[in-house]
């Protein structure tokens, strides 16, 4: 998981590096301005934090992290696009979420972490890498805001907190560890009742093809078994861009 955490220099190298690469600077000059004053405070805290001069409050953590994820929201879209840079701000963005949860606090902005989340568990080919990436998927929905896990309004089905659930049941599978797989299964059914029933549909088709790892095949066949009764599964509502393939 230390992966996925940066140190304040290597955060502040990391902050630099992303500004140079805004795309039109001087159109963009305002929004660089607010970036950088926003970081530095940012940046100012945890240095303090990492000489004990100071101990963070969770109220004071979430509130500098969210005002972090907000940034790195819209710099995503300002920077030149490239692997490197959608590396970049992407990592940011999970090590902000991390930061926010070592300090206690919680998650309002899910949008980028679970799209780097999704990316970084494509991109690998190593299992201790999913494991990683399970573990931090099992942080942030732990940190998640209330409000979100409440779910209240299901009509949009690209959501981060669905898509969040649904990645890291796909992830715990992937790992081919069933010490992994059960809970993130549970939590799938806690979390995304409706969604589990077509998740463990899909699965089923997953087991016929051999895509599953064979530790992790007839976990998916129970639970699939459990729900064998329910709804149908419908392909297209488990298709976006963010989910994992």
């Amino acid at each position: 998981m230390n992966t996925y955490i940066l140190h304040p220099r290597a955060y502040e190298n990391a902050f630099a590096e992303a500004f140079s690469k805004v795309k039109n600077p001087a159109k963009n000059a305002e929004f660089l301005t607010r970036a950088i004053a926003t970081s530095e405070l940012f940046l100012h805290a945890l240095h303090t934090e990492n000489n004990d001069m100071q101990k963070m409050k969770a109220h004071e953590a979430t509130k500098k992290g969210n005002e972090i994820l907000q940034l790195l929201d819209q710099l995503f879209f300002l920077v030149t696009q490239s692997p490197a840079n959608d590396r970049l701000i992407k990592m940011l963005a999970i090590s902000t979420g991390m930061w926010i949860i070592k300090k206690g606090g919680e998650i309002r902005h899910l949008d980028l972490i679970v799209n780097a989340i999704a990316t970084f568990a494509n991109q690998t080919k190593y299992l201790y890498h999913l494991e990683e990436l399970y573990e931090v998927s099992l942080f942030i929905l732990m940190a998640t805001d209330d409000r979100i896990k409440a779910d209240h309004d299901k009509t949009n089905t690209q959501r981060p907190w669905r898509l969040l659930c649904i990645n890291h049941a796909i992830i715990a599978t992937r790992s081919g560890n069933c010490e992994l797989v059960k809970p993130a299964f549970d939590r799938l059914i806690q979390y995304l009742p409706d969604d589990a029933k077509m998740f463990f549909a899909r699965g089923m088709k997953e087991v016929r093809t051999g895509s599953y790892p064979f530790s992790v095949r007839n976990i998916v066949i129970a639970y699939h078994n459990m729900y064998s009764q329910q709804r149908q599964d419908d392909d297209s509502m488990l298709s976006t861009s963010m989910l994992l393939n």
